[in-house]
């Protein structure tokens, strides 16, 4: 688990420029999700992960991001397919970006306009990642930010990866991810797959409506 930051501390980025910590938001297994300014500019807000360096997904998050949180990629995507929001975000340095006024996480019980809006955006997002051979592998309700209108933000690609080609399963790889909602590929110990994840979003959207699980 990361060292908790307190409010006010500052971080250097890769381009030397700095940054103030505000509220912590979420944390995970490993990491910690925090409030994050410009110490130039009170504003926007941005959103700073920090985790050990020794964690092996933090590298593979990493790379995700220097190949998918390109603003220029994303903006191109997001004209190509007439959207006006894509819930991906971008990369500063090694952090990420995501221009909220206020975040919370949803939670289950949610009412089927919600799932359905929910839903459509991370679908938008799976056309995406997809289109560049990615998956993210572990879709849940701790894994998405909302500001104050609808738009959502799917987080956390630490189990995003290129997908392999051949279905090949192998038991050390068995059960990877949120066990509750993990693929039956993933299961069985094959690699994380474009059909995993539509699975994996189907098993939340049955959470988020009824609070159980089949």
């Amino acid at each position: 688990m990361a060292e908790p930051f307190s409010n006010g501390t500052i971080l250097t980025d890769l381009c030397h420029k700095t940054w103030s910590i505000g509220q912590p938001i979420a944390k995970g297994g490993f990491g910690c999700l925090y409030e994050c300014r410009s110490t130039s500019s009170k504003t926007p807000i941005y959103v700073v992960k920090v985790e050990p360096d020794s964690n092996r997904p933090l590298f593979c998050e990493i790379h995700f991001y220097l190949q998918l949180g390109k603003k220029t990629l994303q903006d191109t995507f997001i004209k190509v397919n007439h959207l006006d929001h894509l819930g991906v975000p971008q990369l500063i340095s090694h952090g990420m970006h995501i221009s909220l006024t206020t975040k919370r996480r949803y939670q289950h019980y949610l009412n089927e306009n919600r799932v359905q809006s929910i839903g459509k955006q991370i679908l938008d997002i799976f056309e995406y990642i997809h289109s560049h051979g990615y998956v993210h592998a572990d879709i849940k309700a701790e894994n998405i930010l909302m500001n104050d209108s609808i738009h959502i933000y799917l987080l956390d690609y630490g189990l995003g990866r290129k997908i392999s080609l051949q279905y090949k399963e192998k038991i050390q790889r068995r059960h990877e991810g949120t066990l509750e909602f993990t693929s039956l590929d993933v299961h069985r110990g094959a690699a994380p797959s474009f059909r995993g994840d539509l699975e994996i979003l189907f098993y939340n959207i049955l959470h988020w409506l009824d609070g159980r699980l089949p």
